[in-house]
C-alpha cells in the first residue's frame, strides 16, 4: 500500500530499510516475496539497505527487483572502533552488492572525531569501490549511547565535508542525510 501511494505522488523509488547486522532468513523471504509482489503491482523503483550482504542474497535481491543497495562504511579503515561490525564486512558487502549489478550508495558519518585526513581515507576508500551516491550522515548525540557525549560538529565544519564530498565525488550523487 505504501508503494502504491508514494508512486501515486510521482515518487519514483521506493527504499526497504531493516535494522541489524541482516534480515533472519524467514525475513528475507518475506522481503523477496513483498518485492515481487510491488515489482507486479506497482510502477516504482525498490532500494534495499538491508546490512551486510552475500552474493546469494544479492542475486535474489535481483531477482526481486531491487536494483539499488545502501550500505553505509560509517567511518575509514583507521578509526579506532567498529560501529556495528567489523570493517572488512561494510567493504565486502559494498564488493558484493557492486558485483550483483547493483547501483550502490554508501559513505558514512561524520562528527564521530575523526580527522580531515580519514575523512579523505574514507573518500578514497568510496572512490576505489565504485560508488554512485554518498550519503552523507552527521552524528547527532544520543545521550546514553556509546557516543552521546560527543560535540555536535560545527556547521561551517558539516558544510565543509559537503564541498570536500562534492569536489572529490563530482559525478556522484551527494546527499545531506541523518547521523
Amino acid at each position: 500500500r505504501r508503494a502504491e501511494e508514494l508512486a501515486a505522488n510521482n515518487v519514483d523509488r521506493f527504499g526497504i530499510v531493516t535494522s541489524g547486522t541482516a534480515p533472519s532468513d524467514r525475513d528475507f523471504d518475506a522481503l523477496c516475496e513483498s518485492a515481487l509482489r510491488i515489482g507486479r503491482e506497482v510502477k516504482i523503483g525498490l532500494c534495499a539497505s538491508l546490512g551486510l550482504l552475500t552474493p546469494e542474497r544479492a542475486a535474489r535481491l535481483r531477482e526481486a527487483g531491487f536494483t539499488s543497495y545502501h550500505h553505509n562504511l560509517e567511518t575509514q579503515r583507521a578509526f579506532p572502533f567498529d560501529l556495528y561490525h567489523p570493517y572488512e564486512q561494510d567493504l565486502e558487502t559494498v564488493r558484493v552488492a557492486r558485483s550483483a549489478g547493483f547501483r550502490v550508495c554508501s559513505c558514512g558519518i561524520f562528527g564521530l572525531g575523526e580527522t580531515w585526513e580519514q575523512r579523505i581515507e574514507l573518500s578514497q576508500t568510496l572512490t576505489d569501490l565504485g560508488v554512485d551516491s554518498l550519503p552523507l550522515n552527521f552524528l547527532n548525540p544520543i545521550p546514553g549511547t556509546p557516543l552521546g557525549d560527543s560535540p555536535l560538529l560545527p556547521p561551517s565544519e558539516a558544510l565543509r565535508v559537503v564541498a570536500l564530498m562534492r569536489l572529490l565525488h563530482p559525478e556522484q550523487d551527494v546527499l545531506i542525510c541523518g547521523g
